[in-house]
Order: C-alpha cells, then structure tokens, then sequence
C-alpha cells in the first residue's frame, strides 16, 4: 500500500509540474517590470544637457517605492487610471493604436540644470525603451499637472523613443496590443497567462488512468 501511495504522489507531482510550466509559457511582463533610463537630454537649441544623477530622474513604475510620496501617488494614480480600458481608449482616441496597452510607465523630474533650462523652453528627451522597435507605433502620454493627460508627438527609434516636453511627470508609452475576441478564442491576446486548462485536463485523465493501473494491479497482488 505504501508503495501505491508513492506511485500516485510522484504522478501528482508530474501533473502539477506540467500545469504549472504550460502557465509559465510564453509570459510578458507587465508595466511594472519597464526600465525606462534618460539616454539623453537636449535643449530648445539642440545643445545637450548633462543628466548626471542630479539632473534627471526617471523612476520607472516598478519602482515607485523610492519616489517622495507626492509623485508616488501621482504616478499611482497615473497607474489607475491607464488600467482602465474605456480611459485609455480615450486617451489614444485619433491615434493609429487601436486595442492600447501600457508599455511602460515612469515619473521624470527635472533639477538643478536640466530644470532651469526647462524653465526658459521644452527640452528634448530620448528614453531608452527595451523592445521597442523602429517601425513600431507609439503614443506617448504625458499627465501634466496644468492639461491633465496630452499626446505627445515622439521620434521612435530601435529601442529609443524621443519626446519634447514643456512640463515633466508621469509619462506612459502605449503600444498596439492584441486584437480583442472572445475569451479561450483561436486568437486569445496574451495576459500573462495562457489558458492551458486543455493541457490540464488532458495530465489529469493519463494520471487518473495511471492510478486505476495501479490500484488494479495493487489488488491483484494482494
């Protein structure tokens, strides 16, 4: 008896490992895991602007926890309101960007330098955006505490995408996401979880099979 109770466990355990790997297939992170660094600043003329520690900040929203808490719950906030589908929708509204998902998210302020030529005109920021490709479309929004959420026109590079700004804060980078269908369609988007339950199914018939040769053959030997 206690080497059918071994049996089955092993077999159990093999069923959770095959369930537990089709769930991990094919994963996308989500906003909170985007690293968003300055690759450079400019100013109104061109010229470029020394970023150093002190001169921008870009906190990606992964890490949030060491933003004051003033810009943690603004960007928070910000975080809200872009996982809400019938907001976002309006904020990219006349864009080519149908069905949007937030890419990245991040609060950027200025100081010292950089902040006092922001004062006299817009600057020019290119960030650098892991996955991000040339041909790709995207929109960038701006939440600024005079207009509220604005587009902003941007250059999109391999990698790099480029905005000029008057106003800094949280800045959202949305891109084309899958097209909608019914959920467990042919066609499902990606959420960061595959609906494998025809996988599971399938591992628990062999190990209930499995059990019943098992328990069979138990008995017979008994």
């Amino acid at each position: 008896m206690k080497k059918t109770i071994r049996i089955l466990a092993a077999l159990l355990a093999m069923v959770l490992i095959l369930t537990v790997s089709a769930v991990a297939i094919d994963f996308e992170p989500s906003v909170e895991v985007k690293e968003i660094p300055a690759l450079s600043v400019k100013d109104a003329e061109g010229n470029d602007l020394e970023i150093g520690v002190t001169g921008l900040s870009v906190v990606s929203y992964k890490d949030k926890e060491a933003l004051p808490d003033e810009a943690k719950k603004i960007l928070e906030d910000a975080h809200k309101e872009l996982v809400d589908a019938a907001t976002l929708n309006e904020l990219v509204a006349g864009t080519d960007v149908e069905n949007p998902s937030v890419y990245a998210l991040a609060d950027v302020e200025a100081f010292n330098d950089v902040a006092a030529v922001l004062e006299q005109g817009p600057i020019t920021i290119t960030f650098g955006i892991a996955g991000i490709k040339a041909d790709d479309v995207v929109v960038v929004l701006h939440k600024s505490d005079i207009r509220g959420w604005e587009k902003l026109p941007c250059v999109v590079g391999e990698e790099t995408v480029t905005v000029t700004v008057t106003d800094l804060s949280p800045f959202a980078f949305i891109v084309q996401g899958e097209a909608e269908v019914a959920p467990g369609g042919p066609d499902s988007p990606k959420t960061g979880v595959e609906d494998n339950s025809g996988i599971a199914v399938i591992a628990l018939v062999i190990t209930a099979a499995a059990a019943a040769v098992v328990l069979k053959k138990t008995c017979i030997d008994r």
